[in-house]
């Protein structure tokens, strides 16, 4: 389940009226899924052994159409994965995203993390098979 879906209910009623969805849909067919990309708490085990230096930031990324996130932790100046990344049911017996929507997850954080280290979330994916379309409301 996406981290909030009222917040990405909204942003999918904005993208709709500014034509994003429809453009989306005419090149790659029906939206299938939606994909949330948030900023967490970056976990005490992760800051082991980093140096201050380092701006450390833990990313979460859910789904409408699994009841588990990914997670991870990344330092964005210079962007590097500083973390294993781990998965976290939503509800007991949820089924784990698999290889694929992890390469999603790591290839949003590089294509939306600045060279400066500057990013906005949360992260708005649409997605099917064939494509996808993400927005990031710039602050």
């Amino acid at each position: 389940m996406l981290s909030d879906k009222d917040k990405f209910a909204l942003m999918e009623e904005i993208a709709a009226k500014n034509g994003v969805i429809s453009h989306f849909e005419e090149q790659y067919g029906e939206v299938t899924g939606r994909v949330m990309i948030v900023e967490t708490e970056v976990p005490e085990s992760a800051k082991a052994g980093i140096e201050a230096t380092d701006m450390l930031h833990a990313f979460e990324c859910s789904f409408d159409f699994l009841d588990a996130t990914l997670n991870v932790v990344v330092a964005v100046r210079p962007l590097r994965i500083i973390s294993n990344m781990w998965a976290v049911r939503q509800k007991p017996d949820a089924e784990l995203p698999e290889e694929d929507w992890q390469k999603f997850f790591i290839k949003q954080l590089k294509e939306n993390i600045a060279p400066d280290g500057s990013f906005a979330v949360p992260m708005y994916s649409f997605v099917n098979n064939y494509g996808d379309v993400t927005i990031v409301q710039k602050v």
